[in-house]
């Protein structure tokens, strides 16, 4: 699978930049990361599906609202109203060049995460559900370093080890 690191950031792009060094099977990229194409996309969404602001509200504009209806409707009849952080949703798009949207929380609710381990577990969730679906290509945007106030370069640490951890480290 071909994973897409994209930073809008310039500290993110660093930090991406840097610890995915060697990485065979990953690109990273400054840009808009709806730019690009690929079978599904990241989304770092709350628990509870609300897509209001960051990345999130981007990802509704190009989208469109039905994202975020639909993301909700199934956490609501698969995880009794509330995705775990360390679990992953996969939600239709509607959108040609990005048609599956991943929802890896990586907060329960909009806040600093900086103290955490939420980007390991959510992008692990993220690489555990793309893997199980079959895609060839991932596009993720800098877990936790927005709303999250988590420091670049540990959100990029986190997210290599679980790159390792679920794609292998063989790959790197």
């Amino acid at each position: 699978m071909k994973i897409v690191l994209v930073a809008i950031d310039p500290a993110v792009y660093v930090a991406f930049d840097r610890i995915f060094a060697g990485a065979k099977h990953v690109q990273v990229i400054y840009g808009d990361i709806l730019n690009h194409r690929a079978e599904a996309i990241v989304s770092p969404a709350n628990s509870f599906g609300w897509m209001d602001g960051g990345i999130d509200l981007a990802h509704v504009r190009v989208f469109g609202k039905g994202v975020e209806t639909r993301l909700q409707r199934l956490i609501r009849e698969r995880w009794e109203g509330e995705l775990p952080i360390g679990r992953a949703q996969l939600v239709p798009t509607g959108f040609e060049p990005i048609p599956w949207m991943i929802s890896a929380p990586t907060m329960r609710v909009p806040e600093p995460v900086g103290g955490t381990r939420n980007a390991y577990l959510a992008f692990a969730a993220a690489l555990m559900l793309a893997r199980e679906e079959g895609f060839s290509s991932l596009l993720s945007p800098g877990l936790c370093t927005l709303t999250g106030r988590m420091h670049p370069l540990a959100a990029a640490s986190q997210m290599r080890q679980a790159y390792d951890a679920v794609i292998g480290a063989t790959h790197a």
